[in-house]
Parts: structure tokens; sequence; C-alpha cells
């Protein structure tokens, strides 16, 4: 498809209106979606690390705030005890930036057909997962990570730096719009490769056929 003054316009408008509709929803029922993802974001933490058990929720006393409550699991040397709880937080807003970023992209994205922008919308869904597993749970196992850092540099105990700083670091620094951007021109490529592909089997099958007869003929 090749881009031409019409079908930047289409982008530029497609974006902007999508980004006001998924505003606006961000703010309505914003929370209600991210509540959907909590048990599984809490599942992510604790296969990020063995040191608590995570537990998510809404936070009732500061509405729109992720609320975890870490609970470790075993005594960590000079930093808590076993049964030790440690709380953590994220503003709602922030953890739907990914999704709102992601699906604007998707909508603006060029297609020849509104049953296909559809089923590009469709076939997008998973990618919820993964965008709700990379971003809300490294933000805040890196906040917990962050006091463990520093009750361990405070009473000179031995801990390593874990690499949930770093992916918190780089949520941080923009990360949290770079990786919906990323997924969202995979996702747009992968589907118009996959077009492409249908398109060209469905063309060998047709010129198989009218082979088959003309050699009848």
């Amino acid at each position: 498809m090749q881009l031409n003054k019409a079908i930047l316009f289409g982008v530029s408008l497609r974006l902007t209106v999508a980004w006001l509709v998924f505003t606006v929803g961000a703010l309505l029922w914003g929370e209600q979606f991210i509540r959907f993802f909590l048990p599984f974001m809490s599942s992510v933490i604790s296969s990020l690390q063995t040191d608590y058990w995570p537990v998510l929720s809404i936070s009732d006393d500061k509405p729109g705030l992720i609320h975890m409550v870490a609970t470790t699991r075993h005594s960590i040397p000079s930093i808590a005890l076993e049964g030790a709880r440690l709380t953590a937080g994220a503003h709602i807003t922030h953890a739907l930036v990914p999704f709102v970023i992601y699906y604007c992209m998707l909508i603006a994205c060029p297609q020849k057909s509104f049953k296909r922008r559809m089923w590009l919308l469709l076939l997008s869904l998973p990618v919820n997962w993964l965008l709700a597993a990379s971003t809300v749970p490294f933000q805040l196992a890196g906040h917990i990570e962050m006091l463990f850092q520093d009750l361990a540099k405070k009473y000179s105990a031995p801990r390593d730096e874990s690499f949930l700083l770093s992916w918190m670091y780089f949520l941080e620094v923009g990360g949290r719009w770079l990786i919906p951007i990323i997924l969202a021109v995979v996702s747009c490529l992968s589907f118009q490769w996959g077009l492409a592909f249908n398109e060209a089997h469905a063309n060998r099958v047709r010129q198989a056929k009218t082979k088959k007869k003309k050699k009848r003929a």
C-alpha cells in the first residue's frame, strides 16, 4: 500500500479520534478494565521473584491506585522477617497508557476495509496479556526491590541488583510508551503479511484450478 496525502490524513484522523475515545473510555471504565487483569498481574509478579507473595487490589483509600501488599515467603537477612508485609502502588492511569497507545495505533493502521480493521483488532486481543505482563508487574516488583536494596545498603547486607530495577527504570524513562508502539507495529506488519500470504495462496489455488480445466478441455 503506497502512502499518499489521503492515507496519511486518514491515519492522523483515526489516531486523533481513537486517542480521544480511548482516553474518555479509560477515565470511565479504566478501573474495571485493570481490575480484570489484577489476578494475572499477581501471578506474573510471583513468577518474577521468590522473596514474597503479592496481592493486588484497587485501593479504597486512594482512588485510582493499584495497591500491592507483598508478604515475605521467608526471612531475608538484615532486610525482613518471614511474614513481613511491604506495600507498593501504581496509578491506574499509568497502567492504562500502554493499552491506549496500542489500540490507537492499530486503529490508525491503514487497512483496505472496515472488516479487515475489525479482524486486526480481534486477532490482537491476546496482546493485552503481554502488555499487562510487561508493565505494571515490573513497576510494582521494582518498587519492592528498590526498598530491599535500600535496606540492604543501610544494614550492609549483601544483595545483588535485580533486573527488576532495570526494567522499572526502562518503563519510567519511556518504555511504557515504547513497548505498545513496538507491539502495534509488529501486529500490523504480521497482519499484512498474513493477508499477503493468504492472497498468494488463493491465487495459486485459482491458477491450479484454471490449469486443470484447460487440460480437461
